[in-house]
């Protein structure tokens, strides 16, 4: 636990200490309208005592005065403090919010594999508005509160009785607390849990509709989804009346010390030995304690949530980049786009997926990398732009080792269009724009052009329409050349596309050769691909297999020769 508050406060001052001086001051107005709220009991007490049974009716209408003035001028300072206090809490809230955001951005993409897409979105807006809303009640109200219960001296001053009767109370409160805290934490675990796995699933279940309403499996998924519901309300309702069960008690408590003190107290105005006012005074302080206590109590209790909210997000604030850059790394722009790759391995959790990766690709060519799935041509792709780092050998852009070039450099310099991920949600203007910094109607309108974009006259809203997400709203080969188009837009020296006919028609294919070969003037282009209709038009190809390169050549040259992989692959997967 003291492990924990540590490492609470460390972060919380992390986001908080530059704002430092809003947050006094936020205080000290806090302070202000507190101790407004301390002059009530005094002034209750002197009206009783010394004006209404002491007969003074002459200072009633100044008492009354003084009265309106301190409620007053306590409105002003209550609400200057929770303005100042809740803008500058929800200000440095963005900030943890984006560095969570900034370190999953730039996480290991294995990660990414590992970890479903509800779960990143639960915990940089769920998790972190847990954290970083608790630092309002920690730096505002907890400090303003512990000032309220020091009130409680006057308590003793008036009767020393009738306040340790106060402080006894406070100590049973202080046992509650110690009794509920591990199962609150438990419980805030598993709902967090139950919840992130229920967003996970809806998140996943909606990205794959197209799937499940071609082999008719909603009602197994609506099953599904029905289970993971049940358990996330199971819990949630165990959750709810352990808090309901431990705030009862607390309530309860409570208001056993207000009736106590009222029982208490009018047997001593009974008894002469202390005043209806002093009595009357005790109860408001009862009444202005009851809520710093109840509030510190509830933070206690609710801090369990906050452990493991915090704990959560320190898991992805603590994720460590990959590939890391270099200190000595530099921005490179390439003149040429000439790709060398010598003695490359690499492996995924020990399994070899790339032995010993020679090759050569000159600039200004269209480079195929062909071989059945699995066979390691994505996973060397991949490691051209750096997702990954070989473990052995390196890798050369225009004489330049690529660690040596700053990433984001090197990945404007080479352009990875993934299969499947060619367009995002948004219009067709703004994903042909993406990456591109300045560009006017003209440079947009001539990109379209090579890409051989003859679509945009139909759609209803022309390049302002909705691609949807992946693309629902477009076919394969449309997304595919506007991810073309954004290529001739960029001009990376080195274009790579993941299987960019698969599942396009004859006349599409033509189509997105056709602007490959023009594309082929300014940037190497390098294709993974399986038809032969596509390779064919390499200037060089490399069969892959097992994770090694077997074979090198042009297509015309493999063909030819009967002993090749190359042709062997032509009359199997190679295939139109």
């Amino acid at each position: 636990m003291l492990k924990d508050v540590r490492k609470y406060f460390v972060f919380l001052l992390k986001y908080n200490k530059e704002k430092g001086l809003y947050i006094l001051l936020g205080l000290v107005l806090g302070i202000i309208a507190q101790l407004c709220t301390l002059i009530t009991p005094f002034l209750t007490k002197f009206i009783i005592d010394d004006i209404i049974l002491g007969g003074n009716y002459q200072l009633f209408q100044y008492a009354f005065l003084i009265s309106i003035v301190v409620l007053a001028f306590l409105l002003i300072t209550s609400l200057s403090s929770n303005y100042i206090l809740f803008t500058t809490f929800a200000k440095n809230g963005i900030k943890l919010i984006v560095d969570v955001f900034r370190s999953i951005q730039f996480a290991p993409m294995k990660f990414f594999g590992s970890t479903p897409r509800g779960e990143l979105s639960y915990r940089i807006l769920s998790d972190t508005e847990v954290v970083s809303g608790s630092w309002g009640q920690v730096l505002g109200t907890i400090p303003i509160n512990l000032i309220l219960l020091a009130s409680g001296v006057f308590m003793v001053l008036w009767h020393r009785n009738l306040a340790l009767f106060v402080f006894l109370i406070l100590a049973l409160q202080i046992l509650i607390i110690v009794k509920f805290r591990k199962p609150l934490l438990r419980y805030s675990f598993l709902i967090k849990e139950k919840d992130q796995d229920l967003t996970g699933y809806t998140v996943d279940h909606f990205s794959k509709i197209e799937l499940i309403r071609s082999l008719a499996t909603e009602k197994k998924e609506e099953e599904k989804f029905l289970d993971k519901l049940r358990e996330f309300v199971k819990i949630s309702i165990k959750s709810f009346m352990f808090n309901q069960y431990s705030g009862t008690v607390v309530l309860v408590v409570n208001n056993l010390w207000s009736l106590g003190i009222l029982w208490y107290g009018g047997t001593q105005v009974i008894k002469g030995n202390i005043s209806l006012g002093t009595l009357m005074a005790f109860l408001l302080f009862t009444n202005i304690l009851y809520q710093p206590i109840s509030n510190l109590t509830n933070f206690i209790l609710s801090f369990q949530n906050i452990r493991a909210s915090l704990t959560r997000l320190l898991e992805y604030l603590e994720i460590k980049p990959l590939p890391v850059e270099s200190k000595e790394a530099i921005p490179f722009v390439p003149s040429d786009g000439r790709i060398v790759i010598e003695d490359c391995s690499f492996s995924y959790n020990e399994h070899k997926v790339l032995k010993n990766i020679n090759l050569e690709i000159s600039p200004q060519n269209i480079f195929a990398l062909v071989g059945h799935s699995g066979a390691g041509k994505s996973t060397l792709c991949h490691l051209l732009v750096r997702f990954y780092d070989p473990q052995e050998g390196r890798i050369f852009l225009d004489g330049k080792d690529t660690r040596d070039i700053s990433l984001s450099s090197l990945r404007k310099s080479v352009l990875l269009t993934l299969q499947n991920d060619y367009v995002f949600n948004g219009t067709i203007w703004e994903n042909i724009c993406y990456g591109s910094e300045d560009v006017d109607k003209k440079q947009i309108l001539i990109a379209t052009k090579k890409a051989g974009i003859d679509f945009i006259d139909r759609l209803p809203y022309g390049y302002q329409t909705i691609v949807g997400v992946d693309g629902m709203n477009l076919s394969v080969g449309e997304a595919q050349r506007i991810a073309l188009a954004r290529a001739f837009l960029l001009s990376p020296k080195v274009f790579i596309l993941d299987e960019p006919t698969s599942f396009v028609d004859v006349e599409t294919e033509e189509k997105i050769r056709e602007s490959l070969l023009r594309l082929k003037e300014v940037s190497t282009i390098i294709l993974i691909a399986h038809r032969l209709s596509t390779v064919i038009i390499a200037d060089k190809i490399a069969v892959m297999k097992n994770g090694e390169i077997i074979e090198v050549g042009n297509p015309q040259e493999l063909m030819k020769n009967e002993n090749s992989a190359f042709k062997r692959m032509s009359n199997s997967i190679l295939t139109r």
